[in-house]
């Protein structure tokens, strides 16, 4: 029972150690978004933006819808390569109804995983005002999801991690009980 015991509490510290990629991460410049269109069914967001560091396999724009204070999955437009690290994504799916829109830059490093920009709220969208201007539409913190506007979402939940270890607790009791 103690190798059982001790196995157990070897394997769940393994899974709560961090687990880094080694490499170098991808910068991101600041993305230049230009939006065309007199309507929103009519828009069309084009972003450019510059991307500089080693193995960069792809570049992708994440394009995501908010209402109500929920977000919906976000849908991705692969970024064409202009060359010197210049890339530049076009989105004209865009739908009314919708309290606001969000942007993201997500840059895929091939093995060693993907880097990210925090979302973005667009401005200028035909019919939605501006956003981080006079706050015609959407909420007024940068975060999804997160009611407090201390833009720190991981601080927010317990995760993962915290209910493996409760778990881990609770089988390491309920094992120590019933050996006794």
């Amino acid at each position: 029972m103690n190798r059982v015991l001790y196995i157990f509490a070897v394997l769940m510290l393994i899974m709560l150690l961090p687990i880094t990629a080694v490499g170098e991460d991808a910068a991101i410049g600041d993305p230049e978004i230009k939006i065309e269109g007199t309507t929103i069914e009519e828009a069309e967001l084009t972003a450019d933006v510059t991307v500089t560091g080693d193995g960069i396999s792809e570049v992708i724009l994440r394009i995501q819808f908010c209402s109500d204070g929920m977000c919906y999955m976000p849908e991705d437009v692969a970024m064409s390569d202009l060359g010197d690290g210049k890339y530049q994504g076009v989105y004209s799916d865009f739908e009314g109804g919708y309290e606001y829109y969000q942007y993201q830059i997500v840059v895929k490093n091939g093995d060693s995983g993907q880097t990210s920009t925090e979302y973005e709220k667009l401005d200028g969208l035909p019919g939605y005002g501006t956003v981080n201007g006079n706050n015609e539409t959407g909420d007024d913190d940068d975060t999804t999801g997160d009611d407090n506007g201390d833009d720190e979402k991981e601080k927010d939940s317990p995760g993962f991690p915290l209910i493996m270890v409760l778990v881990a607790v609770f089988l390491l009791v309920f094992f120590l009980r019933r050996r006794q």
